[in-house]
């Protein structure tokens, strides 16, 4: 009986233990960056998905698709189908149901469905409608709506099998940052951006960590980053700096010790890499390789020495006058159906410099050519504002140059180009003949025009004007992990908008005292608990000063505002500028992390696009401007002024010459009246 209970329990762990490399998650569209739904209009249509799988991940059995449609209720359901297709095999084909006008699929998913690390679905529709509403309905009531309640449910096992011997392989799997017990400064920004960067390039949260007393208690999958002097209990240490160059970095996949003591393997898998150096410099360089996707993909070794390292501080983001579609990440697809179809491009306003008011656009793109008894059309929408409606015509080419003067250009901004195609004989007809087309994301454009207008600073525009000038961040906070992981967050709203991944922005982290030598030069963020780094600049510059606990705010349309004494202390982010530099002040004055990610956090939230400040404690926050957005500043009138110049100097000019021969010549013909009134006289 005893033995009988021993084997049970064994057996329950195993599963357990089993259980723990399976995870069953349950996802919506909206976790891959779709909507939450989505219509397809048309009597054809066709939609496409991509999931992706990650590298190291197996799909088990009882992974599923649920798929949920809404159709138009005047369809004719006995000839009007959806077709699901995976991995582009057709899987199932239902028409809609009678009473409640519905279409639901549940598609089993398996490993073999993965195609270059992504599931592809497919929805295609092909609709009709009773003969008795198309002639009225015709194109409006063609509609297939993916509903809300659609999911993907994943039974992943992560393979353990890979072999992790190379760097290429191990930092596919790396899940945290382990920093000396008491971080410098150089250990805390090369955390930031390695977390940022893995997050943003490889798709690994690193979770960052101090070192603790004891290394048996570091777990696998670990990145330890510091010079070497900063891990004593290391082994084999010797031998590494004995074999290491000062001035040289060293990356190195690494053991704790003979034995593993998290996988029990005597030496056959390394637990963690070490990028190091025997001094500061040989340091920088092993992380600053780290910063480099194609270093660490192609390192097929088990370490690599760094003679040279990556300069971070050079890199000032381009302003882009003009940028072609493919740059903008726009995928490469054939848009395809029958009535209303459409193609959608989102790009940033950051991307052009600031001040933009005239944008003009390039498009280009190939489609079928029309027989004689078809028609179909392009409408061209900027932020949900038709902009262009034309007729195609019969060469399959269209090429032209439009221009948006009068658009309130948005943070993120929206261009749909949709295509409208009527078949011969109407959508009723039976099997009418498809319409498609493709854009040339070579030679289709976005050309940046004018910029009448200089945007004032706020959280809307501060990466336009940060990212013209090179950016430091001054840190004066405790160096703890919830703090580091807050600078990769600021690094995450810095580099948002920027689309080549040639450069991130890397701003430099300074101490605080290192403001005053830098504040002419180079653009600030500043991140303190201490009020009196405000007293750097001029009192005119900032529009909230701090005392102690007493906060004093000045509006530029009010010759008096507030000053407040708080109960408790606020956090704060102001925006302002000083001389021809722009700053942020970020004010955290208990140090406590959760506040400070708030007003990070925040920055890019929509209602706080024309703030310039954020009050915050660790479980609110608001925002407002106090600078007066209708006061011209002196480069918006004299911008206004080169304009109406440039447009009226010439006629101004002809005016006043003919303005000046006319009274040339009235005097002309006075002087000689006076002459002849004199001499009559005489």
């Amino acid at each position: 009986m005893k033995m009988k209970i021993i084997k049970n329990f064994s057996l329950f762990l195993f599963i357990l233990c089993f259980q723990s490399l399976i995870a069953q998650s349950e996802y919506s569209f909206e976790d891959f960056d779709y909507p939450e739904e989505t219509v397809t209009w048309g009597s054809k249509s066709k939609s496409t998905y991509f999931i992706p799988m990650g590298e190291n991940q197996r799909l088990l059995t009882g992974s599923k698709l649920f798929l949920n449609f809404k159709t138009s209720e005047v369809l004719n359901f006995n000839k009007s189908f959806v077709t699901v297709a995976v991995n582009n095999i057709p899987f199932s084909t239902k028409r809609p149901s009678q009473d409640g006008n519905s279409i639901d699929f549940q598609i089993p998913l398996s490993q073999r469905q993965v195609n270059s690390g992504f599931i592809r679905i497919d929805v295609i529709s092909d609709l009709k409608i009773l003969d008795e509403y198309c002639e009225v309905y015709n194109e409006g009531a063609f509609w297939l709506r993916r509903l809300g309640t659609s999911q993907i449910v994943l039974n992943i096992k992560e393979n353990k099998e890979i072999q992790s011997n190379t760097i290429s392989s191990y930092i596919k799997q790396v899940k945290a940052i382990y920093l000396p017990e008491n971080p410098t400064l150089t250990n805390v920004k090369y955390a930031a951006y390695i977390q940022f960067y893995f997050k943003n390039e490889l798709g690994r949260k690193l979770e960052v960590k101090t070192l603790p007393k004891s290394l048996d208690s570091i777990k696998s999958k670990s990145v330890l980053l510091g010079e070497l002097r900063n891990f004593d209990d290391l082994p084999g240490k010797q031998s590494i700096t004995q074999g290491l160059n000062s001035e040289k970095g060293l990356v190195k996949l690494h053991h704790l010790k003979k034995e593993d003591t998290i996988t029990g393997d005597a030496g056959t898998e390394p637990v963690v890499v070490l990028v190091t150096g025997n001094d500061l410099t040989g340091f920088e360089k092993a992380a600053q390789s780290f910063l480099d996707k194609d270093i660490l993909q192609s390192a097929f070794t088990s370490s690599y020495q760094v003679d040279q390292g990556k300069d971070l501080k050079s890199y000032i983001k381009d302003d882009y006058q003009e940028i072609s579609f493919r740059n903008l990440g726009v995928s490469e697809e054939i848009t395809e159906g029958v009535g209303k179809m459409k193609k959608e491009i989102t790009f940033p306003k950051a991307l052009f410099p600031p001040g933009l008011s005239k944008l003009s656009l390039n498009l280009k793109f190939a489609y079928r050519p029309l027989k004689d008894n078809e028609a179909a059309y392009v409408n061209i929408y900027m932020n949900d504002v038709l902009k262009y409606s034309n007729s195609l015509n019969n060469f399959g080419s269209f090429d032209d140059v439009l221009h948006f003067d009068s658009v309130e250009f948005r943070q993120q901004n929206n261009l749909k180009v949709e295509y409208y195609y009527i078949p011969e004989g109407g959508q009723c007809v039976v099997n009418p003949s498809s319409f498609y087309a493709q854009i040339d994301l070579n030679n289709s454009r976005f050309v940046a025009e004018a910029f009448n207008k200089r945007e004032q600073l706020s959280f809307g525009t501060f990466q336009q004007h940060f990212s013209k000038n090179k950016t430091n961040i001054y840190w004066d906070s405790p160096n703890n992990p919830q703090d580091i992981s807050v600078i990769g967050e600021l690094l995450e709203v810095f580099n948002s908008d920027i689309l080549t991944k040639e450069g991130y922005i890397y701003p430099n982290i300074l101490p605080l005292d290192s403001l005053q030598s830098n504040i002419n030069s180079h653009n600030g963020i500043i991140i303190t608990s201490n009020s009196t780094s405000l007293q750097e600049f001029e009192s005119s510059n900032a529009y909230v000063a701090i005392d102690k606990d007493k906060y004093y705010f000045e509006k530029e349309d009010f010759n008096r505002y507030f000053n407040i004494q708080y109960a408790e202390n606020i956090a704060l982010n102001q925006l302002f500028e000083s001389g021809d530099k722009e700053f942020m002040f970020i004010y955290n004055p208990k140090e406590r992390p959760e506040t400070l990610a708030r007003l990070v956090q925040d920055i890019e939230e929509s209602n706080f696009s024309s703030s310039d400040i954020i009050l915050a404690n660790e479980n609110n926050s608001y925002s407002f401007s106090l600078r007066n957005i209708n006061k011209p500043d002196k480069e918006e009138i004299e911008g206004d002024f080169d304009a109406f110049w440039k447009n009226y100097g010439i006629i101004i000019i002809f005016g006043f010459l003919i303005l000046m021969i006319v009274l040339l010549i009235y005097i002309f013909q006075k002087s000689q009246e006076s002459k002849n009134s004199i001499i009559e006289n005489k």
